[in-house]
């Protein structure tokens, strides 16, 4: 009777782990295409913002359409003051740096500096796209 009752139990428990790869992996999947296809748009930030509040909100289609045009206009306005406000949060990060690296000792200071420097290289290059990206104001 244990024999049987542990092969039940395993059936059981194949079903529910089946079950569990199976939604696992259609919802990767569906999530995939979702992406793909926002990040294959025009303005893929609207577009997403755009999905999200539809989803949230239940928007009808003239509600939708409109919504797009304001968060692309807010996205064209913020590329527009992050190229104004850029400079001084630079200098921002980096006083800040400086007077960390004071805090630390000689070993620190130079792991630190290479720290610093993989950031500045990763924020130059978030800055260099998002500049070049920007789209002509509206």
């Amino acid at each position: 009777m244990n024999v049987e009752r542990a092969k039940a139990f395993a059936g059981v428990f194949a079903v529910f782990l089946l079950g569990a790869v199976c939604g696992g992996m259609g919802t990767a999947y569906l999530r995939f295409r979702l992406e793909s296809r926002i990040f294959r748009a025009k303005d893929p930030v609207a577009q997403l913002v755009t999905y999200r509040l539809t989803q949230e909100l239940k928007l009808d289609a003239a509600q939708r359409e409109r919504v797009a045009e304001i968060v692309g206009r807010g996205r064209d306005q913020f590329f527009a003051l992050q190229k104004d406000v850029m400079p001084a949060v630079l200098t921002v990060f980096k006083n800040g740096a400086e007077e960390i690296r004071t805090v630390l000792r000689p070993d620190q200071q130079a792991r630190y500096d290479l720290l610093l420097e993989e950031r500045r290289r990763a924020l130059e290059a978030v800055v260099k796209k998002a500049t070049e990206s920007a789209p002509a104001p509206r």
